[in-house]
């Protein structure tokens, strides 16, 4: 079955999905889901700012504190009844149900607005209405944001939703810009008042788009929990958080906190200052047209930013840089407010407009950004929980919190300042200027707080290789390294810090390095030019160079004189000469005359090739090591390529493994066959693998042929694999995706392995490209159908007796005092192995697709005995999966009899019930796929039932490449056409296997064959 090629990007189509990063089979679900986003969204604004106008319209901004506060209480509310709609109905209902819900409510507004004469406990209705038109838009968001997030991350795996994601939120931008500027054109062909029913429509438009999307895809939502029972859905742990952790979490809690104060804030002030220009703006309608304007343009730059400035402003500027401009630029703000009031220059309103805009449309593209890079430093095991803990608790309270202290200013306003003078709302308005400032600068303090813990952590999470270096803030992290480097006292952290470094920014790294060379212990002076050396600049030569005045050991000054000579644009040899002295360590003496080669004269060359004769030729070891290591570094070998042979067999260990990578590094191609015979001796295994690794690209046609060689043992083909994974290069990545999609079994699990195995998912990320989730799932779909004919074949055979269908068999085995086997136990385990084996390969499959910790997790639990343990397996496997073959997938790995798990495979293949014999045979037609030892079970059940075979698949098992499978296949012909035996005797006796020969040898005397 093709599974799929190398994408071709030439087409409009194609070109477009680049600059996009989606692919193919992601773009319905992406569009969909973002109209989704989108329609509900634009439905919502359109309902926010008719709401806001009626209320600041009828009831002024002093009863917003009770809508936050009340919200806050709403907002955690909601949460929980989200989590019990889905213990009882599926999620792919859930979430058809939630915006539904959405949408009932905002139909019976309507008839609430306006209707002053019925009084509800002294309120009119018309105000209970309007309050709880408000309440509920805010509890909508929540949903929606909550519902979307949810959607997204079942129709999408962890690799894809990094793709699209992006591209569904921005559809809130996006329906804030559309919604923006229709609004004054909704308003002028429906009044304010029906604007709640043009909303309803849009929510249930939503809706029954997701409806379709749940439908289509409802193998990507998992079903309620089917397994695990109600005593282990309780089953909560708490993680005690002490030292660095809780110093640091506190001040990233009280982060998010002062967003959110500062948020309502300005929020709260702007609407004030709305409604005291409700004079000058003659009514609600011409509110809600201004706040119309306001959305779009605001929304408008929202986009521009998001898609154009935030992640380009994150990169310039650090994470901390981007976090501060924020409240920095709202202190900024509310100084020029509180100025212009008290000069009377402008009103207060004028800058509460430009703080609003300034508020919004950074606390909605940059903080967003940042935010979750905070998360970065803390432990995988607690940054969910903490996340969810900011995201479910401290932002609704915070919220609350500020309700709490606008109210409190309110009344400590109406207590100290005179209510009935003219200028009361001016001064109130500058306590809550004030207010906004103080805000601003106690969140720039919280800033500074996480700054000076985040590094640290950072550092702690590398030394035990928590984190990747492309999700945190480089620019914080390279000036904090340097301050570890320059004060720290412990070598380990230096070391880390050096390591980390160079994961960074590899061809920079010397920038820091170089400058604190001097200063440091020789350990790291020969870690950082180590590293230095991999990208070698000219502009720390002089730094190098002055290291080599000093007193240094020998590497570390080998390693000195090399970077030199690479970065200095004219070396001049005579200044390596001196270091050609018998007396100089024969570190720098091998390496010096190694650099001469490369760029002497033909004398000097002469000198030095004589220096490293002497040196691979002595009878001390240490001098033929570093002789050796030093041919490496040469360009050309001259005259002492002859002495690769001897050096080959030598009898030191080290000078064997120096030697392969003289024949990497020097590219002797008559050499290469060596380093594929070093791969079969466990002493030369790991340098043979890197010299072939370091030969790159050229490796990969023989190292291919090698895996390819089915007479060589799985170990030898196994580190082949590796040497092309640890290659690493697109073709390397082609080599395997191609050997992946066409082999099965055992080299197909030890290329999958290879490929999860690869730094940065680029093994991942290459499978993917080259064949898509889509063919993926085809492979997942053969596993399953391989699946159904093992599962066929154990049903079928599980009632044979072999023992009563041969008794000749039997009656000559007990006759020759030997106990009677049980082939058909035999034959079954085999069978089941392969299941085994079949069900491994679906895991690794899956690990293609979704997180490698969740799908490790299922695998775990699965293959455990404890009916509990499988239970949760299949539960996280469920929420998991969304593959369309997923129930089957479950069914199978479910505890259920053959029969069951044969039924659940219908749909993939039709099971026929077949005479044991048949089954056999039917099983051998499927050798490719079977492993050794079940086919040799296969040919031993033949044997001893007395079944036939084709002459085919007879003939084929003799020319199998494991000894075993022949001799299974000699012991069936001798049972089932010794005629075709004595003829193909001869033909056998040189057979490779000593088992199988010593078989034949004995078959030629008991037959009497000359």
């Amino acid at each position: 079955m093709e599974v799929g090629n190398f994408k071709s990007y030439t087409g409009l189509g194609d070109r477009l999905l680049r600059s996009l990063n989606l692919r193919s089979e992601e773009v319905e679900r992406t569009l969909l889901m973002f109209l989704v986003y989108t329609l509900t969204s634009v439905g919502l604004i359109w309902l926010e700012l008719s709401t806001v106008s009626l209320f600041l319209d009828e009831y002024g901004a002093d009863k917003l504190p009770w809508i936050y506060i009340a919200s806050a209480a709403i907002g955690s509310g909601l949460g929980f009844v989200y989590s019990w709609l889905q213990k009882v109905m599926p999620l792919r209902r859930v979430i058809v149900v939630i915006l539904l819900l959405m949408a009932v409510p905002l139909f019976f507004f309507r008839f609430g607005i306006g209707i002053e004469n019925i009084k509800i406990a002294g309120l009119s209705l018309a105000f209970i209405t309007t309050f709880l038109m408000w309440l509920w838009v805010e509890a909508c968001y929540l949903l929606n944001d909550l519902n979307t997030s949810i959607t997204g991350n079942q129709l999408f795996n962890i690799r894809e939703i990094k793709r699209t994601y992006p591209i569904i939120s921005s559809g809130f931008l996006v329906a804030g810009v559309i919604s923006g500027f229709s609004l004054p054109l909704i308003l002028y062909f429906v009044s304010l008042d029906n604007v709640t029913i043009v909303s309803c429509l849009m929510v249930v438009l939503g809706s029954g788009i997701l409806f379709y999307l749940s439908e289509k895809y409802q193998q990507s939502f998992p079903d309620s929990s089917r397994w695990i029972p109600e005593e282990e859905e309780q089953e909560f742990s708490t993680r005690k958080i002490k030292g660095p952790l809780q110093s640091y979490i506190l001040p990233l809690i009280i982060f998010f906190v002062m967003a959110e104060v500062l948020y309502v804030l300005i929020d709260f002030q702007f609407f004030y200052q709305l409604e005291l220009q409700n004079q000058a703006i003659d009514g609600a309608s011409q509110i809600a047209s201004f706040l119309g304007l306001f959305e779009g343009v605001l929304s408008s730059c929202q986009v521009v930013t998001q898609w154009f400035a935030s992640s380009r402003l994150v990169e310039r500027t650090g994470v901390f840089g981007t976090a501060i401009i924020l409240p920095a630029g709202a202190m900024a703000l509310g100084l020029f407010s509180f100025t212009g009031a008290i000069t009377g220059l402008f009103s207060v309103f004028i800058g509460l407009v430009i703080l609003r805009f300034l508020d919004e449309l950074l606390h909605y593209t940059l903080i967003e950004t940042t935010g979750p890079v905070l998360f970065q430093p803390l432990p995988e095991n607690i940054r969910s929980d903490v996340q969810t803990m900011v995201n479910g608790v401290a932002e609704p309270f915070s919220t609350g919190l500020s309700g709490l202290i606008i109210l409190a200013i309110l009344w400590l306003c109406r207590l100290i300042l005179d209510s009935s003078q003219t200028g009361f709302s001016d001064q109130q308005s500058l306590v809550f200027v004030i207010a906004i400032i103080i805000s601003s600068l106690v969140w720039l303090g919280v800033v500074w707080l996480i700054r000076t813990k985040y590094v640290g952590l950072l550092v702690r999470s590398a030394e035990k290789g928590r984190f990747g270096v492309l999700d945190v803030d480089m620019r914080e992290l390279k000036r904090s390294v340097v301050e570890i480097l320059e004060t720290g006292t412990a070598e380990e952290d230096k070391h880390s810090c050096i390591e980390l470094l160079s994961q960074m920014d590899k061809k920079n790294v010397g920038e820091i390095l170089s400058p604190l060379l001097e200063v440091m212990s020789p350990a790291l002076q020969f870690q950082s030019l180590e590293v230095m050396l991999n990208h070698p600049n000219p502009a720390y030569l002089q730094k190098v160079r002055s290291l080599t005045k000093t007193s240094l050991p020998g590497e570390v000054l080998a390693l000195a004189l090399r970077y030199i000579w690479l970065t200095e644009s004219e070396p001049d040899v005579n200044q390596l000469r001196p270091y050609l002295q018998p007396l100089v360590d024969p570190v720098v003496r091998g390496t010096a005359a190694a650099l001469i080669m490369r760029r002497g004269d033909i004398e000097q060359k002469a000198e030095a090739t004589n220096i490293l004769r002497r040196m691979i030729t002595s009878k001390l070891e240490k001098e033929r090591v570093m002789g050796v290591r030093a041919l490496g570094e040469a360009d050309y070998l001259q005259g002492l390529r002859l002495y690769i042979p001897s050096l080959l067999e030598d009898e030191s260990l080290r000078v064997r493994n120096y030697c392969m990578d003289v024949i990497a590094s020097t590219h002797l191609e008559s050499y290469y066959p060596s380093l594929l015979r070093g791969l079969s001796y466990k002493s030369t295994r790991e340098s043979a693998l890197q010299a072939l690794v370091r030969l790159g690209n050229d490796a990969i046609p023989m190292l291919v042929k090698l895996a390819d060689d089915t007479q060589k043992s799985e170990l030898i083909r196994l580190q082949a694999w590796n040497a092309i994974g640890e290659i690493g290069t697109m073709e390397a990545l082609d080599s395997l995706v191609n050997r992946m999609i066409t082999t099965w079994g055992i080299t197909r699990r030890n290329i999958l392995r290879r490929l999860l195995k690869m730094p940065g998912e680029i093994g991942i990320e290459g499978v993917l490209e080259r064949v898509g989730r889509s063919g993926v799932e085809i492979l997942v779909e053969q596993e399953l159908m391989f699946l159904g004919q093992i599962y066929a074949g154990i049903v079928d055979l599980s009632g044979v007796n072999i023992n009563s269908m041969s008794s000749y068999s039997a009656a000559l085995e007990e006759s020759n005092g030997k106990l009677t086997t049980d082939y058909t136990g035999i034959f079954l385990r085999s069978l089941q192995l392969l299941e085994s084996d079949a069900t491994e390969q679906c895991f690794l499959l899956m690990k293609l697709l979704y997180p490698l910790g969740s799908i490790q997790a299922a695998a775990f639990n699965i293959k455990s005995d404890s009916r509990s343990n499988v239970a949760r397996g299949l539960e996280i496997l469920d929420n998991t999966v969304d593959i369309s073959c997923k129930r089957s997938l479950i069914d199978i790995l479910d505890q259920k009899s053959y029969e069951e798990k044969l039924n659940s495979l219908s749909e993939m293949i039709v099971y026929q019930p077949m005479a044991p014999s048949d089954r056999l045979r039917h099983l051998l037609d499927f050798r490719h796929f079977l492993s050794d030892w079940a086919l040799a079970c296969c040919l031993q059940m033949a044997r001893v039932a007395r079944w036939s075979l084709t002459a085919e698949q007879t003939l084929v098992c003799l020319r199998h490449p494991t000894g075993f499978v022949r001799e299974a296949a000699l012991a069936y012909l001798r049972m089932a056409s010794q005629r075709a035996l004595v003829e193909l005797l001869p033909n056998l006796r040189n057979d490779p296997d000593p088992l199988v020969a010593a078989q034949v040898e004995q078959m030629i005397v008991e037959f009497g064959i000359g």
